[in-house]
């Protein structure tokens, strides 16, 4: 689409999505027009950041990361990333229902197959947004 084109151009590549998982728990999602206007000019009014022209990768009401993108590329609850430390790794990520596309190393996860280990590097998108999971704890 065009709005892709737009943000990622002709590299496909997205230097602007970064978040950070700040609780034991971050849920991901596209959070809706109206909660990103609202955020947006809350944001503008109280000149934080007056050039705001994106929510993507913040905290918007129930939604922990933005994963923006385009319009109703996914639910504003569409995966989850858990601080759960085993042998395996120190994060675990979990599709929140069996619609949104939710996928790890290029393999689709669903809500009903439970949580995966997710590992440094590990490529993973939910909805539109595809990005590198980087763990440096």
């Amino acid at each position: 689409s065009t709005e892709l084109y737009g943000e990622y151009g002709i590299s496909g590549l997205n230097m602007y999505f970064r978040t950070m998982i700040l609780s034991s728990s971050c849920i991901l999602g596209r959070a809706s027009d109206k909660s990103e206007e609202k955020y947006s000019s809350v944001h503008a009014l109280s000149r934080l950041n007056a050039n705001v022209e994106s929510t993507m990768g913040m905290t918007v009401c129930d939604v922990d990361c933005d994963v923006n993108g385009p319009k109703r590329s996914c639910s504003s609850k569409a995966a989850e990333i858990m601080y759960m430390p085993s042998n395996e790794s120190n994060f675990r990520l979990a599709a929140c229902n069996d619609d949104d596309i939710v996928t790890i190393n290029g393999q689709r996860i669903v809500a009903r197959t439970g949580h995966f280990p997710l590992k440094n590097r590990d490529v993973c998108s939910v909805g539109a947004r595809v990005f590198v999971f980087v763990d440096t704890y």
